[in-house]
């Protein structure tokens, strides 16, 4: 009857059918975007018939998901971040994003943005750890908020979406 080490639906000798229009049943298809779109109800339609085309992820991995929930709860600290922003172990958080390729997603840059809306006002703690330019490369521009909120870092090294506030406050 039960097999150990199996997975939920794989516990049963026998496979579970599930109807077709049951769409929440087959999410494994829907990831894979095997599923026919036209089972879908209309209000999911559109975010899936995106994702067909790439212009958008249906998941990420669970790494890839809390990366990002990390960097977004880092950066929506209360006023006085001078010192999380210097802080080495957050800032990892956002060079395993930049390692893992998540720089281009909306969240991440959202959450960016507000960092460096912050240091541009409030500066952030100076920190020689960052120094070794082989470990924290001068053009991840987040190992050098100092540079930012002192306004002394090369503007062209930030990313396009970050530009425009550090030149505002400039």
């Amino acid at each position: 009857m039960l097999r150990k080490g199996k997975g939920l639906i794989e516990y049963f000798d026998e496979p579970m059918q599930y109807p077709q229009d049951h769409w929440w049943w087959h999410l494994d298809k829907i990831v894979e975007k095997s599923y026919p779109q036209e089972l879908l109800p209309e209000y999911l339609r559109v975010v899936y018939e995106k994702a067909l085309k790439g212009e958008i992820r249906l998941i990420y991995d669970s790494y890839q998901s809390e990366l990002i929930k990390s960097w977004v709860l880092f950066c929506e600290f209360p006023d006085d971040l001078r010192y999380y922003a210097s802080a080495p172990a957050l800032l990892e958080t956002r060079e395993e994003i930049h390692q893992q390729g998540l720089d281009d997603e909306e969240d991440v840059q959202i959450a960016d943005l507000m960092l460096i809306e912050v240091v541009l006002q409030k500066g952030a703690d100076p920190s020689d750890l960052f120094d070794d330019p082989q470990k924290y490369p001068f053009d991840h521009w987040w190992w050098h908020l100092e540079k930012i909120g002192e306004k002394t870092y090369p503007v062209q090294l930030l990313p396009e979406y970050l530009r425009n506030i550090y030149l505002k406050n400039k």
